[in-house]
């Protein structure tokens, strides 16, 4: 994969992602315009009612699972299936559709949950197990059997898979936290006694 592939493969994570980041935004709840309290000091609250912008873990784990397995089963068809006889003309697409499922494959879901910092830290992680796999192999086919990388590239090679597993399977906690936030505090307009404010609601 040439520098101008690598760099389509990464606009398309940074695409990817801050797609995921809009879905992930918060939808609006229904309000309750009930009065509490006297006529004279009656409130009229915009607090929602219910938990209507609540995430779905089970929806964070199909993006995660969905989005890997797609684009990775893609990259594979592309490599195999199309370009010349012994399928170059497809490597560079094939490589670029394989870094995209890598990096940004599993965190969709977390970008679904609302929890960005956790889906670029692991966006972030299999970048760096990526680059070492990567300069390990490289060490290895220029030096063959003078060097004792072959190790050290099948570690990385299992850490970069474990960093996507466990990116998936953690997507409905990401679920679970943002739900949690949002239930313990919820800000909204108010009107008291005609005059605009703001109520704050805490649950414990």
């Amino acid at each position: 994969m040439n520098a101008r592939q690598l760099v389509s493969a990464m606009a398309l994570v940074v695409s990817l992602c801050s797609a995921m980041s809009g879905a992930g935004a918060d939808t609006p709840a229904p309000v309750d315009t009930s009065a509490t309290g006297g006529e004279a000091g009656s409130v009229t609250s915009a607090v929602p009612t219910s938990h209507a912008g609540e995430k779905s873990g089970r929806t964070a784990f199909l993006w995660s699972f969905l989005a890997t397995g797609v684009l990775g089963g893609t990259a594979a068809i592309v490599g195999t299936a199309t370009g010349d006889a012994n399928h170059q003309a497809a490597v560079g697409t094939a490589a670029a559709l394989g870094v995209t499922a890598y990096l940004a494959g599993p965190a969709t879901g977390h970008f679904y949950a609302g929890q960005a910092r956790r889906a670029w830290f692991g966006i972030g992680l299999r970048s760096v197990i990526g680059l070492g796999f990567t300069a390990a192999l490289v060490t290895l086919v220029d030096e063959g059997g003078a060097n004792d990388q072959e190790n050290l590239s099948v570690a990385l090679l299992a850490a970069g898979a474990g960093a996507v597993v466990l990116d998936i399977a953690t997507a409905p906690r990401s679920a679970r936290i943002r739900n949690e936030k949002s239930r313990r505090m919820s800000l909204g307009p108010a009107s008291v006694g005609g005059a605009p404010g703001i109520r704050v609601g805490l649950d414990f």
